[in-house]
Order: structure tokens, then C-alpha cells, then sequence
């Protein structure tokens, strides 16, 4: 719907009155309430769904109640609808750090997108907080923060309540459009190529996928050059021979 609104800009001419917006400003808003609404009929058929896998039935026998129940799934489908609908949001999920949980110092090297939190059930508690280049943070319920990624940081939760939050990464704001495209691009191509597998239903990025041939390889290698290392030697060998024709004389 994208490619087909902006491609006909040019050909559609809307008269012009006082007040009045261009063809994207006037098709986006509707792009983004289909995409609302598409969201909501799937998260209501998904209930289908969960009762021939029979999952629903697990669901049922939970010591919760109905209203706790029906009020999850509803949120549940806001929230994705919610997420879908902005086109700046380049991944999203609910992070859980619990009692006692901690995150060593690490950051992202991707500067491409900005890191978002928005705490949904928190502690309240400075001793749940996160570091941002050396800077404290305490969640707080219905509170967010914004920071870059590629600043070193840590979390620790040193309270009895598990935190919840909503986790997102936003696209980095840039000055020129040709590097906001090749953003995206990168977003969309590379860092979904690098992608790890967090439960069944998702696919594993072909980086991974590569990167666990050539794991299960070199474990191949190891083992054989504990048991003979001149087939070991050969073998290696072989292989730089090969690639070493593939990539100049292939």
C-alpha cells in the first residue's frame, strides 16, 4: 500500500484548499488505520485458533480468571495493532527482568535505531534500574526512556518483583532521505538476515543459519585433529586450496 500511495503521488492531482494536506498526508493515516484494524480481526481469529491446537483449553484451566483472561488477549492484540501501525518501530516485544536478574555491560553495533522502554509493571524501586554510559535509570510504571544502543549499558532488578516492560527499537532519526533509506534497507535486510530464533514460530536469520554450518564445521575439525592430525592437515589444506580457486580463478 506503501509503494502503490507514493508511486501515484505524482499522478494524482487533489485540488488544493485552504487548510488542506498533499496525497501522502492524506493516504498514510489510512494506511495505518487498515493496519489497526487488519491486526485486531487476526488477534480475534487467533482465539479460533487456540481452541483447535487445544490451547485454549490449557488457557482455561490457569487459576485465572475469565475477565483477567479476555482482558489479556484484547491488550494483547492492541499492542500489536498499536506496534504495526507505526512504521518508525522497527521491532518490539514485552522484556521480563526477574528478581535477582542482571544484564552485564554490553552494547549494540547497530547505530541504525534508537532503544525504547516503557515500563508496564515495575518495582517502583531504584534498586531495579538500567546504566546508560554510566547514568542511572529506575523504571516506574507507565514512565519511558529513549537512549542510544551503542552507549555501553547494564540492568539489574535487586528487588522481589518481576519488571515488565515494553521493549522497542525505534529508527534512528537522519538528515538526509538517502540515508534514512539506506537505513531501512539495512534494517530490513541485514539485521533480519543476523536474526536469532527466540521461540519456534520465528525463522532464523541466513547469518545464523551460516554462521552454525560453519560452527558445526570447525567442531568437525577440532574432533579430527585430536584423531589424526595429518588428515587434519590435509583436510585444511583442501579447503584453503578451494577457496582460494573459487575466488580467483571461479
Amino acid at each position: 500500500l506503501f509503494a502503490l500511495g507514493f508511486g501515484l503521488r505524482g499522478s494524482v492531482r487533489v485540488q488544493a484548499q485552504a487548510g488542506a494536506h498533499d496525497f501522502v498526508s492524506f493516504l498514510v493515516p489510512g494506511i495505518a488505520a487498515m493496519t489497526v484494524l487488519f491486526a485486531a480481526m487476526f488477534a480475534a481469529i487467533s482465539i479460533v485458533w487456540d481452541r483447535e491446537f487445544g490451547f485454549l483449553k490449557e488457557i482455561l484451566v490457569a487459576p485465572l480468571s475469565r475477565v483477567g483472561i479476555v482482558l489479556g488477549k484484547a491488550v494483547g492484540g492492541t499492542a500489536v495493532a498499536l506496534v504495526q501501525s507505526l512504521p518508525s518501530v522497527n521491532a518490539a516485544m514485552f522484556a521480563l527482568l526477574p528478581p535477582g536478574g542482571k544484564l552485564n555491560r554490553h552494547r549494540d553495533p547497530f547505530a541504525g535505531s534508537l532503544r525504547y522502554h516503557l515500563g508496564l509493571v515495575t518495582p517502583n524501586s531504584d534498586d531495579c534500574r538500567i546504566y546508560i554510559d554510566g547514568e542511572a535509570y529506575s523504571w516506574r510504571d507507565g514512565q519511558d526512556v529513549l537512549f542510544d544502543e551503542t552507549f555501553i549499558h547494564s540492568a539489574e532488578n535487586k528487588t522481589d518483583v518481576t519488571r515488565i516492560i515494553l521493549f522497542c527499537d525505534v529508527e534512528r532519526p537522519l538528515r538526509t532521505r538517502w540515508m534514512a533509506a539506506f537505513n531501512r534497507w539495512v534494517s530490513r535486510n541485514i539485521i533480519r538476515a543476523s536474526a536469532t530464533q527466540n521461540v519456534e514460530t520465528e525463522q532464523v536469520g541466513t547469518f545464523n543459519r551460516i554462521y552454525a554450518l560453519f560452527g558445526r564445521g570447525s567442531d568437525f575439525l577440532t574432533r579430527l585433529k585430536r584423531k589424526n592430525r595429518t588428515v587434519f592437515r590435509a583436510v585444511k589444506y583442501a579447503l584453503i586450496a578451494g577457496l582460494v580457486y573459487w575466488i580467483f580463478v571461479a
